[in-house]
């Protein structure tokens, strides 16, 4: 049986089409890629340690598993984010590390954080999570 090009026998494609074949190189033997007027750093200015820490801690919030959990942290982070100090930023870090079906438990009333965490940090967040939208 004849399709286009290539002639099936049993179950095997034969082609009479000619075959390239590809020659692997040394990675380091292949030329360098010629720099183009239009690669460029992402950003005019390089981002700072504060700056990329804030990036981080912003994906993480949105980014958790439990999507509950996303829609509170995750837009307190795009708010207010940058507005807290250097140990509200600690004990925000803290809590991202706590499993997602706790931080519900606290968000929603169902349990009490325990005292090791910042419990006006958890109200911040759960005061920003309940305020009226416009």
């Amino acid at each position: 049986m004849i399709v286009g090009r290539c002639q099936f026998k049993r179950a095997v494609r034969v082609c009479r089409m000619p075959v390239t074949v590809a020659v692997l190189r040394e990675p380091n033997s292949l030329p360098p890629l010629p720099r183009s007027k239009y690669i460029r750093a992402m950003s005019a200015t390089p981002d700072t340690d504060d700056q990329k820490r804030l990036k981080r801690l912003r994906f993480r919030a949105w980014h958790r598993g439990m999507r509950e959990v996303d829609l509170v942290l995750g837009p307190f982070a795009d708010d207010l984010l940058g507005k807290l100090d250097a140990a509200e930023l600690d004990d925000f870090e803290a809590l991202l590390s706590v499993p997602d079906s706790d931080l519900y438990d606290w968000f929603i009333g169902r349990t009490a954080p325990p005292d090791r965490f910042n419990g006006s940090l958890i109200e911040r967040i759960r005061a920003h999570t309940l305020r009226p939208t416009s």
